[in-house]
């Protein structure tokens, strides 16, 4: 039996794949991976992809001397366009 810890280790690799796959333009990889996420654990999924967006943006806003709010406000305003 797998434990918790390892399961979650798992999930959050997975998690990072994705976003790679995604970046990388790998749609039939992309949706093979979340559509186990959502099958495995959908509200964990969900948090683990918003966990890895949020740290992106942080890490983004550090390095070009933004706060992540205005990153986002950015992103909100491009999208509207």
């Amino acid at each position: 039996m797998v434990s918790e810890r390892k399961r979650r280790e798992a999930a959050y690799k997975d998690s990072v794949a994705a976003v790679l796959a995604y970046i990388n333009g790998e749609d039939a990889d992309l949706y093979n991976l979340l559509d186990e996420a959502a099958k495995a654990d959908a509200l964990g999924a969900s948090y683990r992809l918003t966990f890895l967006a949020a740290k992106s943006v942080e890490e983004l806003a550090a390095a070009i001397d933004e706060t992540p709010s205005e990153i986002l406000n950015r992103l909100i305003q491009e999208t509207h366009r």
